[in-house]
């Protein structure tokens, strides 16, 4: 491949990308205001043991109960609280190194109510 074919083909990406780039700010449009989210923040909600806390937590779910499944960083990574904030128990302690994710499946019935990953 000789020189000017390397320049042509680098000259072609470039103008590619100045493309993707003008075509993507010209369909944005007007700035639109964020939705409004309708939540209220109640303070100290969750109800931990006495000498525990959160370490960055990394996801939130909510099964069919109500309960809240909070899955963070810590000691006791996987923790379920009762609808009230009440804790219930911690799940699977010392297994998880980092916490990433979690989540609920719909369907209760598959035998993998709950999927976890780090």
């Amino acid at each position: 491949m000789s020189r000017a074919d390397s320049l042509l083909k680098i000259s072609f990406v470039v103008l590619l990308f100045c493309l993707d780039v003008i075509l993507a700010t010209a369909q944005r449009g007007e700035e639109s205001s964020p939705p409004r989210l309708d939540y209220e923040v109640v303070p100290d909600f969750f109800h931990l043991p006495p000498g525990e806390h959160f370490v960055e937590p990394a996801g939130i779910a909510v099964n069919s109960k109500g309960h809240i499944y909070v899955f963070h960083r810590g000691k006791h990574a996987l923790m379920e609280f009762a609808e009230s904030g009440k804790f219930i128990r911690s799940i699977a302690d010392d297994l998880f190194v980092t916490a990433h994710m979690v989540r609920i499946d719909a369907r209760t019935t598959s035998g993998r109510p709950m999927s976890v990953r780090t």
